[in-house]
Formats: C-alpha cells, sequence, structure tokens
C-alpha cells in the first residue's frame, strides 16, 4: 500500500527531473504530488467510514501521474505493440482477487452491523437484543471504523446481563485487537466493582487511567476507584496527570475526593485548591471546596452561623451589630467575599466609613468577585465621603458588570 505512494513520488521526480515536458506540465506534476500528500494525511487521520469518495481523488492523481510518465517514455522510445497484460497475469490476478471479495464482503456486512453496535455504545444503551450480539457482526474485522475493538463492546452486553465471566473472556480478545485504547481494561475495572472485587478494580482503573490520562471517562471511573478504596497514595500518583490539562471536572472531581482524604487546611492540599480556584473564578463548586480545604468545615460552619445570625440583625435595621457579627464570620471564614461585603455596607450604613472603605478594598483588589456589588459598595463611601466624581468609574464597573442598582445611581450622579 505504501509502496503505491513511494512509486508515485519516484514517477514525478524522475518527469520533472529529466524529462522534456513543459515547465507548466512539470508545475502540474508538483501539485499532483501535493495534492497526493493531502489524500495521504486525510486517508491516514480520518475514520474510514463512508468514505469512498476520496477514493475517487487517489485515482484521477494516479492515473494523470501515470499518464505522463507513460508520455514520457513514448517520447523516448516507441512502446511496445504488445499487449501490457498477458493472459498469465491476468490468471494470477484473477485468483488473488478471489479472497479480497469474501474479505470486502466480511467488512460490508461488519458495517452494516457495527451501526447498531456503535449506536447503543454512544448513547449508553443496550437495545441490541442478547441473542443477536455473537451474530450480528462478523469476526473480521476485529475493531469497529472507530478502532474500538468489538469483542470488548459485544461484552459490555454481557456485563449488563450480569454474565460477568463471559463479558472478561471477551475483554481479553479485545485488548489483543487494540491495546492502546484501554477501554477493554475500563470495562474490566467496572466489571470488577459489580463483583466487590476493590483490588482488581483498581488495578485496571489505574491501567486505563495511565495508558490514556486524557480520556474523560478513564478519569472519573480512576477517581471514583480511589474514592470507595480510600487510597491517598494513588490519588497522589495521578494528581499530575489529572490536572495537566486543566479540565473543570478533573480538577472539581481531585478536590472532592481529596478533602476526604486529607486532614483539614493540609497544606499541600490547600495550595491545589487556590491554584484552581485561580484558574476557574466563576465557579463556585470550586472556589466552595477551596474555601472549606483551606479554613476546615467546622470554621467554614461557625462562619455561617456568623454571618446568618448577621443577615437578621441586618434586616432588623441593626447595622452596628451586624457588622460585628458579619466581621465574627470573616475571621473564621476570610477567604468568603460576601462576608467582606456584608461587613462593609453595615459599617457604611453605621458610620463607620473607614473601616467600611477598608474591608470592600480587600474585596476588590484581593478577591475580584467580578459582580459589581463590591464596586457599587465603594462608590457609595465615596458619595458618603463628598467624592461623587471619584465614585463615577466605579458605579461604571459596577453597571459594565451587571449590577443593576447601580444604573440609578450612575444616571444620578454622573451624567
Amino acid at each position: 500500500y505504501l509502496g503505491i505512494f513511494l512509486w508515485a513520488i519516484y514517477y514525478v521526480y524522475r518527469l520533472i527531473r529529466f524529462s522534456s515536458i513543459s515547465i507548466e506540465e512539470k508545475v502540474f506534476l508538483f501539485l499532483m504530488l501535493t495534492a497526493l500528500g493531502v489524500y495521504s494525511v486525510d486517508a491516514n487521520l480520518n475514520f474510514p467510514i463512508a468514505r469512498p469518495q476520496v477514493l475517487v481523488v487517489w485515482t484521477m492523481i494516479i492515473a494523470m501521474i501515470n499518464f505522463y510518465y507513460r508520455k514520457h517514455l513514448q517520447s523516448i522510445k516507441p512502446i511496445d505493440s504488445k499487449p501490457f497484460l498477458n493472459y498469465s497475469f491476468l490468471g494470477i490476478a484473477l485468483l488473488s482477487i478471489v479472497p479480497s471479495v469474501y474479505v470486502t464482503n466480511s467488512v460490508y456486512e461488519s458495517l452494516k452491523g457495527q451501526m447498531f453496535l456503535l449506536q447503543d455504545f454512544n448513547s449508553n444503551q443496550f437495545n441490541v437484543p442478547m441473542n443477536q450480539i455473537d451474530t450480528l457482526v462478523p469476526e473480521m474485522p476485529n475493531i469497529t471504523v472507530t478502532t474500538i475493538p468489538i469483542n470488548s463492546i459485544k461484552a459490555r452486553y454481557y456485563f449488563n446481563a450480569g454474565k460477568y465471566d463471559k463479558a472478561i473472556a471477551l475483554l481479553e480478545q479485545g485488548t489483543k485487537a487494540n491495546p492502546y485504547l484501554y477501554y477493554s481494561e475500563l470495562l474490566k475495572s467496572q466489571i470488577y466493582m459489580g463483583k466487590g472485587q476493590m483490588d482488581s478494580a483498581s488495578v485496571y482503573a489505574k491501567k486505563a487511567f495511565f495508558g490514556l490520562p486524557n480520556n474523560a471517562l478513564h478519569a472519573s471511573h480512576y477517581i471514583n476507584v480511589i474514592n470507595q478504596t480510600r487510597d491517598r497514595r494513588a490519588l497522589e500518583e495521578a494528581y499530575e496527570l489529572l490536572v495537566s490539562k486543566n479540565d473543570i471536572n478533573n480538577w472539581r472531581n481531585y478536590l472532592i475526593v481529596a478533602s476526604t482524604l486529607y486532614p483539614p487546611k493540609d497544606k499541600i492540599l490547600t495550595a491545589n485548591a487556590k491554584q484552581a480556584a485561580s484558574l476557574f473564578p466563576q465557579d463556585q463548586n470550586i472556589q466552595g471546596l477551596y474555601r472549606s480545604i483551606a479554613i476546615g468545615p467546622m470554621a467554614a460552619n461557625q462562619a455561617a452561623t456568623r454571618s446568618k445570625e448577621g443577615l437578621a440583625l441586618f434586616n432588623q435595621g441593626d447595622s452596628k451589630n451586624a457588622a460585628i457579627n458579619f466581621e465574627k464570620a470573616l475571621e473564621r471564614n476570610p477567604l468568603e467575599f460576601s462576608y467582606f461585603e456584608n461587613a462593609a455596607t453595615s459599617n457604611y450604613l453605621s458610620g463607620n466609613i473607614e473601616k467600611a472603605l477598608e474591608q470592600i478594598n480587600i474585596v476588590i483588589t484581593e478577591m475580584n468577585p467580578l459582580n459589581g456589588k463590591s464596586e457599587y459598595i465603594k462608590a457609595l463611601i465615596f458619595i458618603k465621603m463628598g467624592d461623587p466624581i471619584g465614585a463615577c468609574p466605579l458605579l461604571e464597573t459596577s453597571k459594565d458588570s451587571g449590577y443593576s442598582q447601580a444604573i440609578a445611581t450612575f444616571d444620578q450622579y454622573c451624567r
């Protein structure tokens, strides 16, 4: 197969270098060779399902190169009038084609059956009846058009039916068919987990993850196995690969499991959680996990209780005592920006302007929640301090951030 491309390159080289054809024809032949290169990339990277149309392009390119080469030979000496193909060659060729007819038909029948298997696989369903699983596709080819071993796809049906031994036997054959995909290892791990054999489940989950770590299914399953086996060392080994691509789901799953395996306020885990929080500032789940890891669940609960008491006092109009409770909340949880905002608002209303300004500056410069509320609070403080002009850039930022309360104040002081 590769020889076809190599001979085409050789023919074009000889035509460009040694033939007497025109410059325009040599340029055209070079473009044909470039087109053949494009085709070869497409043929080697794309899946071959339902793509016979590209062979038409390939045939035209090869035919043109062959035409010019024959033309070149004819210009050197007349071509013998004897038939190029004699009967012996034709007989051998026909005998050679007979096995390929069987192969082609087998592939065709397989492609038809694969449509149903892959539809179930991609939708995680089991619509194909069990009595058709073994006969739906021929033995050849042994992988689908998407490189998944067919025996491994069959195994998932037996796994779903609770026939674990049959499923594992098929997965062994699937691994041989394509040892680089690691889907067979993933399914083995799920089977052993279903059987309650967590040691084996962990072994195969690890193989699948480290074999193909960028696969989201492998990563999430391995994290699940680590969570059930409570294997902190395995989590530490997987950490670099889990977060190397900054996938938000991997980060979130890692922090959830790690928060249950490490002691509160662990320095290494806190640093990892802080990195995740900086990578995904808008994800409230990751931000909450970071706060919980950094301060511990007990302190977080105590801070939430103080904040709740502060809100109750604030709604009753007692801004001074509300500020005291919010400040006690942020002492226990200095990572929750809403505690600073509420404390600043309460101090602003009770006349403690300097402290309010100090607290809201912490939110803007260090936490940067990008919700527009903190800029609005700081603008109100500036207005109360007699500086409405200084408040206008803050009100504009707040308005642009989507904080609707800033619109009326901006119209009043800044237009």
